[in-house]
């Protein structure tokens, strides 16, 4: 089973001083192509879309990659990143993520929400009340999403969020916003965070916390790894808002004891929010295999 804690440092600040080296194992890399070469054969997708809601003229879907051979029925929601106001489910980082982990046998479902900040700053100069309705108004499309999946599936398997950037402080937010509308006694079975961050600390519990598995850049000058500000705006101006990052939230989970991993970078920033979309599918597949 997960353990109650694991800080990562070492191993990861050891794979950013080869990268930016250029001393990335290549033979590694070509035996991970040889072995997704194998899988694409042995374990075949298929991906099918569907409308989960449709909320001002707007249809909201979602992208289902199905592996041909399940080795669970937990399914992954996973949530794109893009500050509110862009980004895409079928983005090239996001299908080839969702298309690795199904043909490991994990299902995936990658959601489109609506973008309220579309066309408007996302930065100190945006009020922090608007920034707080982002933060609601793609919870509420998660529950959604999760509702329709939850109708459309066959069996009782469980769901777990992960989400990018936006989308890791969308899924935290969904996880732990107090009266969500979900089916009653319905919980989700853990949460993968991408730079993730939550408004406040103490909506997580005893009783509401969930298996998490958290990566984060320390010098990330947009979602703080810590508890700051959004983007570290000044205090007094319009967008402050307090966050607190994955090294908080972590922390947090140590005081309750429970469980919580995360993986640091020391260097590497806002790319926290993709790196692990590539160079830890192994770690988010075993974290989704071992919640039992």
């Amino acid at each position: 089973m997960y353990q109650r804690l694991q800080w990562v440092f070492e191993s990861v600040i050891r794979f950013v001083h080869f990268a930016r080296k250029g001393l990335v194992d290549v033979g590694w890399l070509g035996a991970a192509r040889q072995k997704q070469g194998a899988a694409d054969a042995a374990n075949p997708i298929v991906c099918e879309t569907h409308t989960y809601a449709v909320k001002d003229l707007e249809k909201l879907s979602l992208d289902w990659y199905k592996p041909a051979v399940s080795c669970t029925d937990r399914l992954v929601l996973f949530v794109h990143g893009g500050g509110f106001s862009e980004g895409s489910r079928n983005d090239p980082r996001y299908t080839q993520f969702a298309e690795s982990l199904a043909r490991a046998g994990i299902s995936v479902a990658c959601m489109s929400y609506r973008l309220p900040m579309r066309g408007k700053s996302f930065a100190c100069d945006q009020l922090a009340s608007e920034k707080v309705r982002a933060f609601r108004s793609a919870s509420e499309d998660i529950w959604d999403a999760t509702q329709y999946l939850l109708q459309q599936r066959s069996h009782a398997g469980g769901i777990v969020l992960c989400g990018s950037s936006a989308g890791a402080e969308a899924v935290l937010h969904a996880a732990y916003w107090p009266a969500p509308a979900l089916p009653v006694g319905f919980r989700y079975d853990g949460v993968i965070g991408m730079a993730a961050a939550i408004l406040h600390l103490e909506w997580i519990t005893s009783d509401t916390a969930l298996p998490t598995l958290l990566f984060h850049g320390v010098d990330d000058p947009l979602v703080p790894y810590g508890s700051a500000s959004h983007h570290y705006c000044k205090e007094g101006a319009p967008g402050y808002l307090m966050l607190h990052g994955s090294g908080s939230i972590a922390r947090h989970f140590e005081q309750l004891a429970q469980p919580c991993t995360l993986i640091t970078g020391q260097t590497g920033g806002h790319g926290w929010a993709d790196k692990p979309l590539f160079h830890y599918q192994r770690e988010i597949c075993r974290f989704v295999l071992d919640l039992g």
